[in-house]
């Protein structure tokens, strides 16, 4: 099993996302034999930056459900998708009334079984996917809090965009990991909505639908065997983590970590 998840992780690639998530979703959905070209990302942000969708759309001819809340970043979004006929739409998604994903999708023609969701808006991500019932998208990537290990259960209280754990220090501009739901509690949403734990990337956790796990591991695999520790430096690791990760991976996240934190930037989209 460790074999197919560091074979999963290789495909990260870096075209517009973060932390090469949209390489490694161009793998998974490479697999998937019944795409229907549909993807849908909020926050999108100005749809390009960071990204976990537009390399799809802007390369590989996606229509695309692109929703932002922000009214000037909304702004930058139309421009960027206008070359490719993406639908954009100014809303705040909120796990109900009429901005809950399922009324916004209704209004427009993307199919129940579409191929890509992507659900960034630091909090309540659990909440939203717990809330779409109608669509069933085959490839779902979401945000989760990188601090939380496998085993600690969190849900990120609804309406509520920052979560603290057991210290006195506050979030640094979410880099310190106190935003949003565990991965193992997100697991558990996924597995009652039919789907199954794929890998874990730097702050997301990518998920398919039950009938696709085949395609790239011979059985449901755990958060404990996905989770990479990246929102961890060396330091705060143990030894038995260290050894479960393998000295490769450990090499390639110091990399990592330096990149990130030297010089330290900041995010405004965290």
């Amino acid at each position: 099993m460790k074999d197919t998840v560091e074979k999963l992780l290789s495909h990260r690639k870096t075209f517009f996302s973060r932390q090469g998530e949209d390489g490694l979703l161009a793998f998974v959905l490479s697999k998937i034999p019944d795409k229907t070209g549909w993807c849908v990302e909020f926050g999108a942000w100005d749809g390009k930056s960071e990204s976990n969708t537009y390399y799809f759309i802007s390369q590989q001819g996606y229509h695309g459900i692109m929703i932002e809340a922000d009214p000037l970043k909304y702004n930058l979004l139309r421009e960027n998708m206008n070359a490719y006929g993406a639908i954009c739409v100014n809303a705040f998604v909120r796990p109900e009334g009429k901005n809950k994903l399922d009324n916004i999708l209704s209004l427009t023609p993307i199919p129940k079984q579409f191929d890509l969701l992507s659900i960034d808006v630091d909090g309540d991500d659990y909440h939203i996917w717990q809330s779409l019932d109608k669509y069933q998208p085959k490839v779902v990537i979401i945000e989760i809090n990188i601090r939380d290990k496998p085993g600690v259960k969190r849900i990120n209280k609804p309406g509520s965009p920052v979560v603290r754990g057991n210290t006195s220090t506050p979030s640094m501009w979410g880099i310190a990991g106190y935003i949003g739901t565990s991965i193992s509690s997100m697991t558990e949403l996924a597995i009652s909505k039919q789907y199954s734990l794929l890998a874990n990337v730097h702050c997301n956790a990518i998920f398919v639908r039950n009938e696709y796990l085949n395609l790239y591991h011979d059985r449901e695999v755990t958060p404990n065997e996905v989770f990479t520790y990246e929102g961890y430096r060396i330091g705060e690791l143990s030894f038995d983590v260290m050894r479960s990760l393998g000295w490769r991976r450990i090499i390639e996240k110091s990399r990592r970590l330096r990149r990130l934190f030297s010089p330290l930037k900041y995010n405004p989209k965290l």
